[in-house]
């Protein structure tokens, strides 16, 4: 969990948006078949994470084109983060 926190810091500090940590079931709805339902349990990956739109609410999974580049540059500082941690601990 260090490392998603580590991304959602990060995240915050682009456009102050943010972003929620825990099983996406919880804090979404449940599902089956996802990405990271497969990255876990058919690659074996140890830790899979879901990330979802800015949106609370508005438009859900349709933002609007003003929308696509505050998002994108939140979303690449988290992976910047993660990937920061990942190189130092390996």
């Amino acid at each position: 969990m260090n490392v998603a926190r580590k991304a959602i810091n990060a995240i915050a500090k682009v456009h102050g948006t943010n972003y929620q940590l825990g099983p996406s079931a919880e804090l979404m709805y449940p599902t089956s078949g996802a990405s990271d339902d497969w990255a876990k349990g058919v690659a074996s990956i140890k830790y899979a994470y879901t990330v979802e739109l800015r949106d609370r609410g508005t438009y859900g999974f349709l933002l609007p084109a003003t929308q696509i580049v505050p998002t994108a540059r939140e979303i690449w500082a988290g992976i910047r983060a993660i990937a920061r941690l990942v190189t130092c601990n390996t």
